[in-house]
């Protein structure tokens, strides 16, 4: 596995990334909890203690493992008091105001066990407005017999990035540490519980059971300039101008119907005044997406020997549901000497911005719903100790539910399904 870039992980030319939009071709798993976001699938490695994991496996493309593995899947196994015994703290830092901190804790006391695991990390950056905040917290209560395992986990990690974009040459110039447009900013969080259990029913066979529920939020901003037009210059087809003195966003390409008015800013429904070309308008982007997941998965796993090769067989199923909440905005300002966006007393200040008719800067906010029903299969048969043969299917099934919570956007309500069967087979 790659690392492109801190945002893109890359495996045999598929991604996995935290970036809305990207082609997700890679699931990833927590201690069997798949934890590709609800909402676009994307994944927030960040929020995943690095010093609780006690192994990483990497999969080549298997059904078994659902929605996003068309590359293959991550699977995030964490320590527990059964795996790690004693303590460890660290803490050091470095320039630019870094500071980084951990502690880890296990025991195992006769059947039982328990592990906590945190860790934080500051870094000021070298840029203003670049300072970087992260807190994550892991921790395991475990008990099991001959014949039994059970775990109760819960853990949570916050990031707050300050994600500063490219500087025009002509500032970094006057200023290495210049920064162009700001607030850049993305907070992140997410909360998981969950319980696992594993049973050994009878001679060979074992059930393991997986309960969970995880809730993500996440904030973005994202501060820009602003190219505003004097609607008095926007021409429609029939040779008429919009009105002079209001603020317009300038059209592009070739329109049909009244540009001039379409494309007019408005704040509550009032034309927005147009201060001028050389006035430093700026716009702030808002996102909040607020995602609940909970779901359970069963698994059947049979151990034993087929005319003496070992042989591996599991049957199982899950179901997930999740609930989304997303809303996008964009509110207007002004730059101040720092290319910082701020909200003072001018006409318009802190609307929120949609122009007449929609074509632009158009607040959403939706709710969504999904559902996912899986069932699947998996066997390998040890040929050899060196080779194997593996067959797997899966059957998925996905529902989503959108819905326009603002009144306006009716194209924003879909409902989808979709079913699909994967097989596989091959060799090691």
């Amino acid at each position: 596995m790659a690392l492109i870039s801190p945002q893109i992980y890359s495996y045999r030319g598929f991604d996995t990334s935290r970036i809305s939009g990207t082609a997700q071709g890679l699931a990833v798993y927590q201690n069997g909890v798949r934890i590709n976001e609800a909402f676009g699938d994307s994944t927030n490695l960040d929020l995943i203690s690095p010093i609780a994991i006690d192994r990483v496996d990497v999969y080549t493309n298997n059904p078994i493992f659902g929605l996003n593995a068309l590359g293959g899947a991550l699977n995030f196994t964490m320590k527990n008091g059964f795996t790690y015994h004693g303590g460890e703290a660290q803490i050091y830092g470095g320039s630019y105001g870094r500071v980084y901190g951990s502690l880890q804790y296990g025991k195992q006391v006769g059947d039982y066990s328990f592990y906590f695991a945190t860790d934080a990390e500051r870094d000021d950056g070298y840029r203003p407005f670049g300072a970087q905040n992260l807190q994550r917290a892991y921790a395991d209560l475990g008990y099991r017999t001959p014949d039994s395992e059970f775990h109760a986990i819960g853990s949570f990690g916050r990031s707050l990035l300050g994600v500063q974009g490219v500087t025009p040459q002509v500032l970094v110039n006057q200023d290495y540490t210049a920064a162009f447009t700001t607030p850049q900013t993305k907070n992140n969080q997410a909360g998981l519980a969950q319980i696992t259990g594993r049973f050994d029913l009878w001679p060979k066979w074992s059930l393991a059971s997986n309960f969970y529920f995880r809730q993500f939020d996440q904030y973005h901003y994202n501060g820009n300039d602003a190219n505003i037009q004097d609607c008095g210059d926007i021409m429609n087809p029939d040779g008429t101008t919009g009105t002079p003195g209001a603020s317009c966003l300038p059209p592009s390409g070739t329109f049909s119907g009244n540009p001039a008015s379409d494309y007019q800013f408005t704040n509550h429904g009032q034309p927005i005044p147009f201060l001028g070309y050389n006035f430093p308008h700026g716009t702030t982007a808002y996102t909040a997406t607020h995602s609940q997941q909970f779901g359970t998965q069963e698994q059947l796993t049979r151990t034993d020997k087929i005319l003496d090769h070992d042989n591996y067989f599991v049957v199982g199923g899950s179901v997930d549901q999740s609930y989304t909440h997303y809303s996008s905005t964009t509110t207007l300002g002004v730059l101040d000497p720092n290319f910082q966006n701020i909200f003072i007393g001018i006409p318009g200040s802190g609307a929120l911005l949609q122009t007449q008719g929609n074509v632009g800067f158009s607040p959403v906010w939706v709710h969504s719903t999904s559902t996912y029903f899986g069932v699947f299969t998996l066997d390998t048969f040890n040929i050899t100790k060196e080779l194997a043969l593996t067959a797997g299917a899966r059957y998925n099934f996905a529902n989503i539910n959108l819905t326009d919570a603002s009144g306006e956007a009716p194209n924003n309500k879909t409902s989808n399904s979709w079913r699909r069967a994967d097989h596989r087979r091959g060799r090691r």
